[in-house]
């Protein structure tokens, strides 16, 4: 099964803090793929990485076989960053026809996504109002539909469950899903094991900057052992 996102030993130190320490693992085709660990271990950096927002020391990120720098490359992954911010003086329809702007999506085809995202993540009725408006859990959920907006082939989400209540998580667990039934790859980080469990095919384990364990199968099941098990074993302090 092809991959289509690579890291290899990706480097990464902030004021002389190694911060990834040699970071390595691949994302199959079609699959969904967690991306887990304690606070501090390196999530948000290693997300900041494959997307480019910073330069890793070292090391190398593939999409689709291309350097992750690519423009080409980059319209075809849509991105949802751990605290979404967004113009709050502006409605979410209004929000949304700007980013319609820069992805050159038909009319047509526009509509159609945003009424069918929205009315799945159950946000439809809120697009009228301003973002100003909407509640933390809403605007992740509308983070969500504007990483969808432009039919991605892979979907990169950092915490994307951060905030939600338990209905919000279902809606956005369903969502994931879905797009994995048509085709599309999904990578993100959580730190809600039970997720993992639930809806990813496979995840691997970060702690202190390393990969510590690639987890799939059976082995899911148990994540929360595993999980429990390294952080005893490495000594971290601060866990979730």
């Amino acid at each position: 099964m092809e991959n289509v996102l690579v890291l290899e030993d990706i480097r990464k130190s902030f004021g002389g803090a190694e911060v990834l320490k040699g970071v390595s693992f691949s994302v199959r085709s079609g699959e969904v793929f967690g991306f887990i660990g304690p606070n501090g271990a390196g999530k948000s950096t290693t997300m900041k990485v494959i997307m480019d927002f910073i330069r890793p020391d070292s090391g190398e990120v593939y999409i689709f076989g291309k350097p992750n720098r690519d423009s080409a490359v980059k319209r075809r992954v849509g991105f949802l960053p751990e605290h979404p911010y967004f113009y709050t003086n502006v409605t979410g329809y209004e929000f949304l026809r700007f980013l319609k702007m820069t992805l050159s999506i038909p009319e047509d085809e526009f509509r159609w996504r945003v009424e069918t995202y929205s009315r799945k993540l159950q946000i439809d009725w809120a697009l009228g109002k301003r973002l100003s408006e909407y509640s933390k859990g809403m605007l992740q959920r509308f983070g969500l539909l504007q990483a969808v907006l432009s039919d991605p082939d892979l979907l990169i989400l950092d915490e994307p469950m951060s905030g939600l209540d338990p209905i919000g998580r279902r809606l956005v667990a369903d969502l994931i899903l879905e797009l994995k039934d048509m085709g599309k790859t999904v990578f993100f980080s959580t730190h809600i094991l039970p997720d993992v469990e639930k809806i990813c095919d496979r995840s691997c384990l970060i702690i202190d900057g390393r990969i510590t364990d690639l987890i799939e199968g059976d082995d899911l099941h148990r994540i929360e052992d595993i999980f429990m098990e390294r952080v005893r074993e490495i000594g971290v302090k601060e866990v979730l």
